[in-house]
């Protein structure tokens, strides 16, 4: 694995004909062009030839010359994730594999002359640094095991946001939230509650799974937030202190058993300060928890029966997306694929094609 960032990335992309832009040149730009041997008079406006910084389409330009130079690379971009492209040795096995956001790399290589030789063809079409063995990409801390286990965790995230509200004393927890329910009466904050929701999300979308029934439940309140709602935020933040370097851990294994997808998933019935439902999914691809969510149902439901059944929905789309991911990736998937759920109600209708007066109206 070797991290690479590409240098002047929105500069190097080429605007299109017909997007026109034309910029005032600073005083003193004619003295510049008779040194140079440039053609220009005093007063003259000058085209913008390549994607600039502030413009609102650079990033999209930028991504579009990213896509094209890396085919030329050798790579072909996936259609499960238009950020991910892979090359294929002339056995049909995967050989490279390389994901970016903007103009930060990560590529996966066999082995350390593969990937020096990747870099290169890369380099030829683009300029990038070449930052060797990451520790970090995109906010996520990479710890690396000398048996090949690899951890993801945010401590370093975590950090800041300590720094960032450290004047309100936050002190190690043992639990995530305390026992009190919340409600959504009682006096406003005035504290930055919906910054640190916003921390809370974040952490949780990347490393944290362990987390997200806690911030769903802290982040219905992020336009209404109390004095109470901030203390219990605080209070999560403060077992978030005590845990810092909790996360996601990558485990080499050849147990048979455990390269099988499997996913769980679970749902309430009227949980929410609101009495809407809630519920979420758990995936497991060769032993290492993948995706994850926890969310209110969008839908009305009658019945835990049903919120089971839109949480089994929700969980087979994820799964036919990871299925299409692993595919992309030359990854061998087994079938059929268990979807584990606690609910003997859902899991006939979930069998049973035929209609009946208590599922008839479900659209999901």
């Amino acid at each position: 694995m070797r991290k690479l960032d590409v240098d002047t990335a929105y500069l190097l992309a080429p605007l299109p004909q017909d997007r026109y832009i034309v910029v005032k040149p600073p005083p003193g730009f004619e003295i510049l062009a008779g040194w140079m041997g440039w053609k220009y008079t005093k007063g003259d406006l000058l085209k913008v030839l390549k994607a600039w910084y502030g413009t609102p389409d650079a990033g999209l330009h930028f991504y579009k010359h990213e896509v094209q130079q890396l085919k030329k690379a050798g790579f072909i971009q996936q259609t499960v994730d238009p950020c991910m492209h892979t090359i294929v040795d002339g056995a049909g096995k995967l050989q490279h594999m390389l994901i970016h956001h903007v103009d930060d790399m990560l590529v996966f290589s066999p082995n350390n002359k593969l990937a020096d030789e990747i870099e290169d063809k890369i380099s030829k079409n683009l300029p990038i640094k070449r930052l060797g063995d990451p520790t970090s990409f995109l906010g996520v801390d990479i710890q690396r095991y000398p048996n090949g286990d690899v951890k993801l965790h945010q401590a370093t995230f975590i950090k800041k946001r300590l720094l960032q509200y450290e004047q309100y004393d936050i002190k190690p927890r043992k639990t995530s939230l305390p026992t009190k329910r919340l409600q959504k009466a009682g006096t406003l904050t005035t504290k930055p509650y919906r910054p640190i929701i916003g921390s809370f999300v974040w952490i949780v979308n990347r490393v944290g799974p362990g987390l997200a029934w806690y911030v769903q439940q802290l982040s219905q309140f992020a336009s209404c937030g109390t004095e109470e709602h901030w203390e219990a935020a605080l209070h999560l933040l403060g077992y978030i202190m005590a845990n810092q370097t909790q996360g996601i851990m990558i485990r080499k294994t050849n147990d048979p058993s455990l390269h099988k997808l499997r996913y769980y998933c679970d749902a309430d019935f009227g949980g929410n300060y609101d009495l809407r439902s809630g519920g979420g999914y758990l995936g497991f691809a060769h032993g290492t928890l993948v995706p994850w969510t926890c969310t209110k149902i969008r839908a009305m439901v009658t019945n835990v029966h049903e919120s089971e059944i839109y949480i089994m929905s929700l969980t087979c789309r994820q799964v036919t997306w990871l299925t299409r991911l692993m595919e992309a990736m030359h990854d061998k998937v087994e079938l059929p694929i268990v979807i584990n759920c606690d609910n003997q109600g859902a899991i006939c209708t979930s069998q049973n094609e035929s209609m009946s007066a208590k599922t008839k109206h479900i659209k999901v």
